[in-house]
């Protein structure tokens, strides 16, 4: 074979691998283009999902606050009553004992049990209310610890509107009691260890001394 021939040969062959590298070149970018994307609806599909995760989220999140935040309610409230009732019938922080002890110890008790479950997942309208309760539940705290009593009502005061506060939002967060029979026979009336009833709540305390 002449050398012009194995030329002629030769261009051939390259002539046949550019056109073979060029067609593979346009089947590849095809097949990418074509996958590239979401099928029409998924990217909607997806978002409806990703937003109905973060409401059970923030619902379940809601829902720990609150449970936590009304047996907080319950140990601050045994001890605060305590301590206010005897406080009322001798009207001087020397003659009520340990009681004003307690009952700051409940109010550090009681916080601690809440701010573990105040995390970012919580709803705003709920973590706004219990973010308040748990500040007025610290300086009612503070001011028993202090023996003051100037500030006494205003602490407390401001202490059971928080909770007030805070049980009114929870019940959009926490299941509904189950409903009573007109035939059940009547309940007593509630006592220092629920959370929605208190001394405070009917009865500001009157220390003078």
């Amino acid at each position: 074979m002449t050398r012009r021939a194995m030329c002629r040969v030769s261009g051939t062959r390259l002539m046949l691998l550019a056109a073979a590298i060029a067609t593979f070149a346009l089947q590849g970018c095809s097949a990418v283009g074509g996958s590239a994307g979401p099928a029409p609806g998924e990217a909607a599909a997806y978002r409806s999902d990703l937003s109905t995760s973060r409401q059970a989220q923030s619902a379940k999140a809601g829902a720990e606050l609150c449970e936590a935040s009304t047996k907080s309610m319950v140990v601050m409230l045994r001890g605060y009553n305590a301590f206010i009732t005897r406080l009322n019938d001798v009207q001087s922080y020397d003659k009520v004992g340990d009681l004003g002890d307690k009952a700051r110890a409940a109010m550090i008790a009681g916080t601690d049990m809440v701010k573990p479950k105040q995390t970012a997942e919580v709803p705003g309208d709920l973590g706004t209310v219990v973010a308040s309760f748990v500040s007025s539940s610290s300086a009612l705290g503070d001011v028993i610890g202090r023996r003051q009593t100037a500030q006494l009502n205003a602490a407390s005061t401001r202490w059971t509107g928080d909770r007030r506060a805070v049980l009114d939002v929870c019940r959009t967060y926490l299941p509904a009691p189950p409903a009573t029979s007109a035939t059940t026979t009547p309940q007593p009336s509630p006592d220092s260890s629920t959370p929605d009833s208190s001394t405070p709540a009917t009865t500001a305390p009157r220390p003078t001394g």
